[in-house]
């Protein structure tokens, strides 16, 4: 069994072992925990005040299927932290530019959905103002949108119109489960009184559940279970490198995952989400998510200001 002791530990106890294990973590928050105490608890709104200055941060959910990694990004009716990010995110930017310390900004956004090396675009087709954006992964150069978006409101219903059309599948767990990795990325680009402009970058993750090939009922789940597992090592390898202050560029072409993560966490601030199902018979991969969220705790927070000079008179 699993449950959360305080507002900080996490314990777990396993009939076939001895004792009990408690983890300790930056926040610990149960079942009846609402998305603002979760969002304010891990300074949440610190981090997106940074994007509109000119850093990256991302927040990546992590955990086994059917623990609710979705609900806390994407939420329910009430919306995630997705809805909480996006709107500190524009008040934020907009405070700069009535306080003058900004003289204007630009938000856009992009949806990607990843499965095994291949990337797509999710948002829908569209004539108004955007930007083309690349990255390199699985052998050849992949194509997506940056889609300008002038509220939150306009933005995160843009991001719930294109996951619709996720991939999803049956597993043992959960009859409609993610079959891959929900990426969001909100790129801010702010003008400064001085003529400079700064461009953050906010990366949001839904990383699709971890979990053994055996326990999908289909060949087709089976593959997709094992190239999520594969991404999901080489993320972890790549967070424990970040730990130990060893990333380099090889780490960037690990997989697609790897390829569109790689620049938010080379030089960004990191959160991680971990869930968990408390359930016995999810015992295995919940301690597994556990100990992975214990040794991403020291992961020392790098962060490089993003700024273009303005150009001699």
């Amino acid at each position: 069994a699993i449950g959360v002791e305080g507002s900080r530990s996490v314990w777990c106890a396993d009939t076939f072992e001895d004792g009990v294990k408690v983890f300790t973590y930056t926040g610990a928050f149960g079942p009846s925990a609402s998305t603002e105490s979760v969002y304010h608890e891990l300074g949440l709104a610190r981090r997106v005040a940074d994007v509109c200055v000119g850093y990256n941060q991302s927040l990546l959910a992590y955990g086994c299927t059917g623990s609710g990694k979705t609900y806390t990004v994407f939420g329910g009716e009430q919306g995630g932290l997705l809805r909480l990010m996006a709107k500190d995110l524009f008040d934020r930017a907009a405070e700069g530019v009535a306080r003058g310390n900004l003289t204007s900004f630009q938000v856009h956004v992009s949806c990607l959905e990843i499965c095994g090396n291949t990337v797509t675009d999710r948002l829908p087709n569209t004539e108004g103002p955007h930007e083309s954006r690349s990255c390199l992964a699985g052998g050849s150069r992949q194509h997506y949108k940056a889609v300008h978006v002038n509220s939150a409101l306009e933005a995160v219903q843009l991001v719930h119109t294109g996951m619709q059309h996720r991939s999803v599948g049956s597993t043992l767990y959960n009859a409609a489960s993610s079959r891959s990795h929900a990426i969001l990325i909100f790129a801010v680009q702010a003008s400064t009184r001085s003529g400079a402009v700064r461009v953050g970058s906010l990366t949001i993750g839904d990383l699709a559940g971890s979990e053994r090939e055996v326990q999908n009922p289909t060949a087709v789940g089976r593959l997709q279970a094992r190239e999520i597992n594969q991404s999901l090592t080489a993320l972890n390898r790549t967070l424990l490198k970040v730990r130990r202050g060893e990333l380099d560029q090889s780490d960037r072409r690990q997989g697609a995952l790897n390829a569109v993560l790689f620049d938010a966490i080379c030089d960004g601030g990191i959160s991680l989400v971990f869930c968990v199902d408390p359930r016995m018979d999810r015992l295995g991969e919940s301690k597994r998510t556990l100990f992975m969220a214990e040794r991403c705790m020291d992961i020392k927070q790098v962060k490089r200001l993003h700024e273009v000079a303005p150009a001699p008179l």
